[in-house]
């Protein structure tokens, strides 16, 4: 038993890319093109942007934590069934943000500071990892997206 999980692991280690499937991808707004949906890519990315500032101060975030929070985040906010496998690349690039482009970022996400960061230190291994060679960026509609806030539910947890 033990050994179908070990090699399950190797298959799914995050080196590999391809981890997000199209209706994956399509239910965070992250495909591009037909059936993009800009309402979900605000939601996911506000979500990431919420998750991302718990954790403002630690040093360095355990992905698997981060990885948790997106879950619950994005359970209760309609984007569900995501697996684990696909979410674990936006908990490595929200982690990537933290650690390289924290400084950069601290005046908003749609800030060139933070968009060049990030381009610079965490894009290509998100794309690599969700399998795409490019994805919807929200800043793209600034000012829409800077004002975005979750439908009726607490804002402030």
């Amino acid at each position: 038993r033990m050994s179908v999980y070990f090699i399950n692991y190797i298959l799914h280690s995050p080196v590999l890319g391809g981890n997000c499937s199209h209706e994956e991808l399509k239910k965070l707004g992250m495909l591009e093109g037909d059936g993009f949906d800009r309402d979900a890519l605000f939601k996911s990315s506000h979500g990431m942007g919420k998750v991302g500032k718990r954790y403002g101060l630690k040093t360095t975030p355990k992905v698997d934590k981060v990885l948790a929070d997106l879950e619950t985040l994005f359970g209760k906010h309609g984007l569900g069934g995501i697996s684990k496998d696909c979410l674990k690349c936006f908990a490595q690039s929200l982690v990537c943000v933290l650690m390289k482009c924290r400084g950069a970022c601290l005046k908003g996400p749609c800030t060139d500071d933070c968009q060049n960061c990030f381009d610079r230190n965490c894009k290509s291994a998100l794309l690599e990892c969700i399998g795409k060679t490019s994805v919807p960026n929200p800043c793209k509609w600034k000012e829409d997206y800077l004002k975005y806030k979750f439908p009726e539910t607490d804002e402030d947890e």
